[in-house]
């Protein structure tokens, strides 16, 4: 038997109708805030069935959904193969992400993504500052090297 739609998901496939017409920066923002402020996981779920799936513009939205806390597991592990390095970022920051994807993570191409990974708890790495340290060394060499200083 289907569950029933809650009022608060009609007002979120309803703004997701409107978002997915116009593009209107007041229902993103309104979609934004309503992903980052819930608490619900059947709500979160909904979200992520609806965006994680659909049309490219919706891809805006899984950074929010991954830096939730209340965000399951399954769709946390989902995510985590976005093409959004931000989105792997989020998934790879939030306690909630499962050990297997926090492991894929650690190996990500994207620099940013393995260091935070690998300063995720559940998968602990003593080299963590070491990493951090030589990632900021990189990024100072780089931004001294653009700004013409020895």
């Amino acid at each position: 038997m289907a569950r029933l739609e809650t009022k608060k998901e009609k007002e979120v496939k309803r703004a997701l109708e409107l978002f997915k017409e116009k593009k209107s920066k007041s229902c993103r923002l309104y979609l934004n805030n309503t992903i980052s402020k819930t608490k619900d996981p059947e709500l979160i779920g909904y979200f992520a069935k609806e965006i994680i799936n659909e049309d490219e513009s919706l891809h805006y939205f899984e950074p929010a959904i991954a830096d939730n806390k209340y965000t399951p597991a399954y769709i946390l592990a989902e995510l985590a193969l976005s093409k959004d390095p931000i989105t792997r970022t989020y998934v790879a920051f939030n306690l909630n992400t499962p050990k297997n994807s926090i492991y894929i993570l650690s190996k990500d191409e994207c620099e940013f993504v393995r260091i935070v990974a690998k300063k995720n708890p559940n998968l602990p790495d003593k080299r963590f500052f070491s990493t951090l340290s030589t990632a900021i060394n990189i990024f100072i060499n780089f931004l001294k090297c653009l700004l013409g200083l020895n």
